[in-house]
């Protein structure tokens, strides 16, 4: 006789309540240091203050679709940037370093 082994794992829900989900849901923010990117929403003109000085640091941005559609290099911890040939819309940013991703967040253009 065959036995039949199911290798599907579900998540076990311990909330008791429709009101409130502990559950994760949406764009990770990766946040390494003290990075902060504002206004948001913005009017083209973003500033982004680093806390300490990247090695090699830049920022990029990405449409919805994921298309890169700016790109700059950081260097200094307050930096401005003028993205107001972009489109009004919604747009993902990464501060980039030599080890990666060190900080992504979503940005508003109106």
């Amino acid at each position: 006789m065959r036995q039949s082994i199911n290798t599907v794992l579900t998540s076990v829900v311990k909330s008791r309540s429709n009101v409130r989900n502990n559950r994760q849901i949406g764009i990770n923010t990766f946040k390494t240091g003290s990075i902060t990117i504002y206004p948001n929403p913005n009017n083209g003109i973003l500033n982004i203050q680093t806390g300490t000085t990247l090695e090699n640091g830049s920022i990029e941005i990405y449409n919805v679709l994921g298309e890169k559609v700016y790109s700059e290099k950081i260097k200094e911890q307050n930096t401005q940037l003028d993205i107001s040939n972009l489109s009004n819309g919604i747009y993902q940013a990464r501060v980039l370093s030599n080890n990666g991703v060190i900080y992504q967040s979503k940005i508003v253009k109106q």
